[in-house]
């Protein structure tokens, strides 16, 4: 018992006391959408051209700081970047890339099976509950559910999707939407 009266055991579990409503608000520890508007406003040039670049490549699949998948083979940044040059994705193409996501704040860029693009701003974490924020590309609605806005939000049962996660969207202009992403598992 006396090592709950420590001063740094006292601040652990305040600490944990204050984190437990902001787990059921999955919302609240991302992005505020209203940040990640004027970032899309801002910066709206930059995420039409990564759009349209992961659009004309069908071998581009995913991209980011680090990592980039082409043709179904992961490259990495540190090794292998004289393989992707052989296969015909210059470095100089990737380093505009990397700089296209540095400068829209993207974490990583991923091509979908039916052309939708998602745009990861916010990655997931043990702090997050393992869930997603970002942008959404879709000449469709992306699937899940509509909402007007996505900062407050709490896990539902009639979000929970068949694939086990929820996933809801915020329209923000034609074909673009914010979205979060809340793994199931």
């Amino acid at each position: 018992m006396r090592a709950l009266t420590s001063p740094r055991s006292r601040s652990f579990v305040a600490t944990l006391l204050l984190a437990l409503p902001t787990a059921c608000t999955v919302g609240r520890v991302h992005t505020r959408d209203s940040v990640l508007e004027q970032n899309f406003v801002r910066n709206e040039p930059r995420f039409e051209r990564l759009v349209a670049d992961l659009r004309s490549d069908a071998k581009l699949e995913l991209m980011d700081e680090t990592e980039l998948r082409y043709g179904g083979v992961s490259f990495n940044a540190g090794s292998g970047v004289a393989d992707l040059d052989e296969r015909g994705f210059s470095t100089d193409r990737w380093n505009h890339y990397r700089t296209l996501l540095r400068t829209t704040g993207v974490k990583r860029a991923i091509r979908g099976d039916r052309g939708e693009i998602e745009l990861e701003f916010d990655q997931a974490s043990i702090w997050n509950g393992s869930s997603y924020k970002g942008y959404w590309y879709s000449a469709s609605p992306p699937p899940g559910h509509s909402r007007t806005e996505l900062d407050d939000y709490r896990l539902s049962k009639q979000d929970l999707s068949p694939n086990g996660g929820y996933f809801l969207y915020k329209a923000i202009k034609p074909n673009w939407y914010l979205y979060l992403f809340v793994d199931g598992h």
